[in-house]
């Protein structure tokens, strides 16, 4: 019984299958997953906005972009780390952090505080988990 359903399952796969009467009949094969790689037009959008949040780092008031650049690192420091070359505690550091992105949400526009504005939302591109990725790559 496992292995005739088993085979069952290979051949559906395969596209064909036998009924009970011994005939093969032809199934409709699934669809081919689509590519998760982003397109031509995610590419672009993820290009602009990238070119849009270095502009904006760089426009940051002098702490808040030293401390921005440190957080987008690639050699990804620790808090400890940051703290030590800011000359500052590692408990400040949070409440900074979150000044500097505020400051750099502002920059960025409109476009960004309408997505903070919903619930949830996050600009195009930011994708939950991938903000700091994405913001990482203009630091590269």
């Amino acid at each position: 019984a496992w292995l005739r359903t088993a085979a069952r399952a290979e051949a559906r796969a395969a596209g064909t299958v036998r009924d009970e009467a011994g005939s093969v009949r032809e199934h409709a094969r699934a669809a081919e997953p689509a590519d998760p790689r982003p397109g031509p037009e995610q590419q672009h959008i993820d290009a602009e906005l990238l070119h849009s949040v270095r502009e904006a780092v760089g426009r940051l008031p002098g702490r808040c972009r030293v401390l921005v650049r440190a957080l987008l690192s690639p050699r990804d420091p620790t808090y400890r780390e940051i703290a030590a070359e800011l000359g500052i505690s590692q408990g400040s550091l949070g409440p900074r952090r979150s000044h500097c992105l505020n400051c750099l949400g502002r920059l960025l526009g409109p476009a960004a505080v309408q997505a903070r504005s919903g619930p949830r939302s996050r600009p195009a591109g930011f994708a939950r988990g991938t903000g700091w990725g994405i913001l990482r790559e203009t630091h590269r």
